[in-house]
């Protein structure tokens, strides 16, 4: 799975800036980064607590993560307002030529 994740990661901040354009990137990437060792860790933990009952049950929970996850994905809509401000200004510059 780490594999997988070398690509994932600058894709993610990348749209998580978008996502926030009036906030600065380093804020959106600080807290995007924040969040995700924070539910890692806590998953971690509740994992290892799991598995001292029935490995299964560690493994049940990963998947259960990343089912949620895919599926999330599906509701996440696209809306580009830095690319879109940059056409405009863009536009703007060739117009008061």
């Amino acid at each position: 799975m780490g594999s997988f994740l070398v690509p994932i990661i600058p894709t993610s901040m990348g749209m998580g800036a978008e996502l926030t354009f009036p906030m600065h990137p380093t804020m959106t990437n600080g807290i995007l980064m924040m969040t995700g060792q924070l539910c890692g860790g806590v998953f971690g933990l509740l994992s290892e607590y799991l598995a001292s009952f029935y490995s299964d049950l560690a493994v049940g929970l990963f998947v259960l993560m990343s089912l949620i996850a895919s599926i999330s994905t599906i509701f996440i809509v696209e809306d580009l307002r830095r690319t879109n401000f940059s056409k405009m200004q863009n536009e703007i510059k060739v117009e008061q030529r």
